[in-house]
């Protein structure tokens, strides 16, 4: 099932939901190109001596292959085993393992429409879903973290010389191996986790002033 269930889009691509096509006609689109796909495997079992020659042996070869891969592919898509459930929520992880790493390398691409697409109440297999939460909650931290960031470099925290003020704050122990520990898990350098550390150090000793 694994193999088989996106053995269509070798022919007909992969269809996504912006490219307006409704669920019925990408349904005969996958009919047709699975079709096409068990006469090439017909034919080839044919060339192996399994088969003889006659046309009405090999029709017969050809629709026991369609039937048995449309019956994989439609048990995969009515999730309608506990194999087709695993199977389609690992599909779903891998788009989302995928989007992610992409976010990291180019932080200036957004793919949060993949994200909203692959809500963790998708998931339907439990240890599938605690991988898919666990994807969504480091992006979710980073992403608020960046932000943070963003903020406190909008506020210009520098100083007269055009230098920055969060140099000067000095991190204790705890708050470096924090920085190290977040920058691991979250995909953030740990220079950017250091500077937000320091922005709120910052900010906490302003309001002890205060």
């Amino acid at each position: 099932m694994a193999i088989v269930h996106d053995l269509a889009e070798s022919i007909i691509g992969d269809i996504a939901p912006g490219d307006n096509v409704s669920k019925e006609e990408k349904q005969k689109m996958e009919h047709e190109a699975i079709s096409f796909i068990s006469k090439l495997l017909a034919r080839a079992t044919n060339t192996t001596g399994n088969l003889s020659n006659s046309s009405e042996e090999g029709n017969s070869a050809e629709t026991r292959a369609s039937r048995r891969l449309l019956s994989i592919i439609e048990e995969y898509e009515q999730r309608q085993s506990e194999e087709a459930i695993a199977v389609k929520d690992l599909d779903l992880l891998d788009m989302i393992i995928q989007a992610d790493e992409y976010e990291r390398a180019h932080p200036q691409v957004d793919l949060q429409d993949f994200f909203d697409g692959t809500r963790v109440e998708r998931f339907n297999n439990a240890a599938i879903r605690s991988i898919a939460e666990e994807v969504h909650r480091q992006r979710s931290q980073r992403n608020e973290l960046e932000i943070i960031i963003s903020r406190h470099e909008v506020r210009g925290l520098v100083d007269a010389r055009g230098k920055s003020t969060l140099a000067k704050v000095q991190l204790s122990k705890d708050d470096v191996a924090f920085a190290e520990d977040f920058g691991e898990t979250s995909g953030m350098s740990t220079e950017d986790v250091e500077k937000v550390v320091r922005a709120l150090r910052k900010h906490d000793a302003a309001k002890l002033r205060k």
